[in-house]
């Protein structure tokens, strides 16, 4: 059942591909947030877009995780006191300084930006 729901996954997934947001739209998107949180003129659509999109890929990327072998997928261990927009303007740098990542889905930036800044210490067995 498990590795059925994997492979429903993956094929809605890549059907989907051609509409899914790139790196570069994700990039293009939350600069408007970083305009926001600089005081400057923003476009409020592109803002929410931006963290909205983050939201929901880290929530996708939990629920998928919950079906998955915990032990094969690395975690992201975000500290309470992270606020959304902290964690906004981490995605934003982390698109910001790899550049070479921005023909990737925009959701698999948000996670590997998140590992990168908050990976899970190893957990002592």
């Amino acid at each position: 059942m498990k590795y059925l729901f994997i492979m429903v996954v993956i094929l809605f997934c890549s059907s989907i591909k051609a509409k899914s947001t790139s790196g570069n739209n994700l990039l293009l998107n939350c600069h408007e947030f970083i305009k926001y949180d600089q005081g400057q003129t923003y476009n409020s659509e592109k803002r929410t877009r931006c963290i909205s999109y983050i939201k929901g890929a880290f929530d996708s990327f939990y629920s998928l995780k919950g079906y998955l072998n915990k032990d094969e997928i690395q975690d992201v261990c975000i500290p309470i006191k992270v606020t959304k927009d902290q964690i906004v303007r981490v995605v934003y740098l982390y698109l910001r300084n790899h550049p070479s990542k921005l023909k990737q889905t925009g959701s698999s930036i948000v996670i590997l930006s998140l590992i990168d800044k908050f990976p899970c210490k190893n957990k002592q067995k």
